[in-house]
């Protein structure tokens, strides 16, 4: 176990990377208040968390409200030449707490394995998405009132009109679909009334990954899940259908249109494998769904939001 005082002083760099973007801050806790975030070393199972020694996880975070924790594997090796690297794990860890998950970003330290300690410009454009702030870009998406005046169902790929501006919108996310790379839409797929957010995003080799954002009232960002790379390969299309009783499934084929893939997302929205009874939909023909819609009700409070993208 590392001691404590180079401990303190690596939380110490790591919280000053992160307050440095401007997007967010950390800071020490007086010593007469409840900490934020409690940073300790475990080892094995431990406080009910994912059990250190049976994964190559050296740390992991807890969830993104106040208490909350970030525990390091004591039984590892950290620091010096052989050693991990404990200001860079504190940074990813901070990096949970504050609410952003794992990218592909090979320049992002909240890659599943950073090779920096320095926050990069995507991990910013994800604190500026979750807290607000930023300058509009290429890629921005920006959920705007579908009720207002004179909007029309534009394409999510077009560019804002001029008034829609910044302070028009309920929701901005920062660089999260680059329009020659990335088609986005609006679908409830897990039928709580509430669209999520779905993105799918080309890489080098043709293939498209999958990632899901989930909204609450506000909207506000709570959750990012993905990307789940190879969702759709090269050359394949996919299809979501709707079920009589709500079920959203994901047929994928390949260029010929011979079936690939069967999967569907269950009653907490999380997309997994489908079995028989998903296979027997596609024989059956369940009802197709636009999972491209650019309107859609995204935090269930009755008003609808309208997406349109930043070019």
């Amino acid at each position: 176990v590392v001691p404590d005082v180079d401990l303190r002083a690596a939380l110490r760099r790591a919280a000053a990377a992160w307050t440095s973007t401007g997007a967010v801050a950390w800071r020490e806790a007086r010593a007469d208040e409840a900490p934020g975030v409690v940073v300790g070393w475990r080892r094995g199972a431990h406080d009910g968390c994912p059990p250190f020694g049976r994964s190559p996880t050296a740390a992991h975070a807890g969830p993104v409200a106040p208490a909350s924790f970030v525990h390091l594997d004591a039984s590892r090796a950290w620091g010096g030449d052989d050693g991990l690297d404990l200001e860079r794990a504190l940074v990813h860890e901070l990096g949970h707490v504050a609410g952003l998950d794992h990218v592909a970003d090979p320049a992002a330290v909240m890659r599943p394995d950073p090779v920096t300690s320095a926050p990069g410009a995507g991990d910013v454009a994800g604190l500026r998405s979750l807290y607000g702030g930023g300058v509009d870009g290429p890629g921005d998406l920006h959920l705007l009132p579908a009720e207002d005046e004179g909007a029309t169902r534009r394409s999510a790929g077009g560019e804002l009109p001029s008034r829609d501006t910044p302070s028009a919108s309920r929701c901005v996310l920062r660089r999260l679909a680059p329009p020659a790379t990335t088609e986005v839409g609006l679908l409830d797929v897990d039928g709580d009334g509430a669209a999520e957010l779905l993105l799918l995003r080309a890489d080098g080799r043709g293939q498209r990954a999958l990632e899901i954002v989930r909204f609450a009232t506000g909207p506000v960002v709570v959750r990012t899940e993905g990307p789940f790379p190879g969702f759709e390969p090269a050359g394949a299309s996919t299809v979501f259908t709707r079920d009589a009783r709500g079920v959203v499934r994901v047929f994928t084929s390949d260029a010929a249109g011979a079936l690939l893939r069967v999967r569907r997302f269950d009653e907490r929205g999380r997309l997994v494998e489908g079995g028989p009874e998903d296979l027997a939909s596609a024989v059956d023909g369940a009802s197709p769904v636009d999972a491209r819609s650019t309107v859609a009700d995204v935090d269930g409070d009755g008003r609808a939001e309208r997406l349109a993208r930043r070019e």
